[in-house]
């Protein structure tokens, strides 16, 4: 229709892809590059993947921009607060699957549990298995048979797909939420974690890693470090201080980068750039 189009990248598949391709992923990986290719703009909730999208496409757009996704933020009385949580409770909201490293987490818990008799690990998402060198797929009950001892079984509770609002109320009660994701563009559920002031350890995705202190606002590890997770996570549940630290900073720099005020001035002033340079 002759109006210029802004895409947005989620993803893409090129890089979000963690499992084997098949021919639909090459068809989808083609078409995005004719749409980021053709677009008039391009905004990236990371700068890392708007780099790597415009290497791989060999280049994105006539205007292209990182710009952070934006967040809610509950309310003063639904914030996590020290007091209020289990000192001994852990977090993980994903899909029970590879790209979300839910694998990564089960084996962080397990090193955790063998020092720290009281630790407990609640995961809250949908059970979508987890491929196996055999390639069938392994659901959560069968991988933990498989994979951890009885004693770690028992502290691990998974509830499966729960309501947006039990969220609010998980990330209250955990004195920690973690991400172990193999792939994040601006992952959610770290940025709400954050937002609600809940201290933060993620794996180092495209994202937030990229945008805050790291070691102050949030604490990360490589990707599939189960080891650097596991450290991360002893170090909260045996600090006090080190978690209300974090949960301070955290919050405080998703108010700087992730308001939802602040995203979407900065995209009208991308947008008016982009019509300016039109006319």
């Amino acid at each position: 229709l002759g109006a210029p189009v802004a895409v947005r990248l989620h993803g893409p598949h090129f890089l979000g892809k963690v499992d084997e391709m098949g021919p639909e992923d090459h068809i989808r990986i083609k078409a995005e590059g004719v749409a980021i290719r053709e677009a008039e703009a391009i905004t990236s909730p990371s700068p890392g993947l708007l780099e790597e999208t415009k290497t791989y496409y060999g280049g994105a757009g006539a205007a292209h921009r990182a710009i952070p996704n934006p967040v809610e933020f509950p309310s003063d009385t639904d914030l996590w607060r020290f007091e209020a949580c289990d000192p001994h409770l852990v977090l993980f909201v994903g899909r029970f699957d590879l790209r979300k490293g839910a694998d990564v987490t089960l084996a962080a818990f397990a090193m955790v549990a063998e020092k720290n008799p009281r630790a407990r690990l609640v995961m809250a998402g949908p059970d979508r298995g987890i491929v196996g060198d055999d390639g069938a797929l392994i659901h959560f009950p069968e991988y933990a048979q498989a994979n951890l001892s009885e004693d770690v079984r028992d502290r691990v509770e998974f509830l499966g797909s729960v309501p947006y609002e039990s969220l609010l109320e998980l990330r209250r009660r955990a004195c920690v939420y973690v991400s172990t994701s193999r792939f994040e563009c601006c992952a959610y559920a770290a940025m709400e974690a954050l937002a609600a002031a809940c201290p933060v350890i993620l794996s180092e995705t495209f994202g937030p890693p990229e945008l805050l202190n790291l070691g102050k606002d949030i604490l990360t590890a490589p990707i599939g470090d189960a080891a650097g997770i596991a450290k991360h996570i002893e170090s909260v549940l045996g600090d006090p201080e080190r978690a209300q630290a974090l949960s301070a900073a955290g919050r405080a720099a998703a108010e700087r980068h992730f308001a939802p005020e602040i995203v979407a001035g900065q995209l009208a002033a991308f947008y008016k750039e982009v019509l300016a340079a039109r006319s």
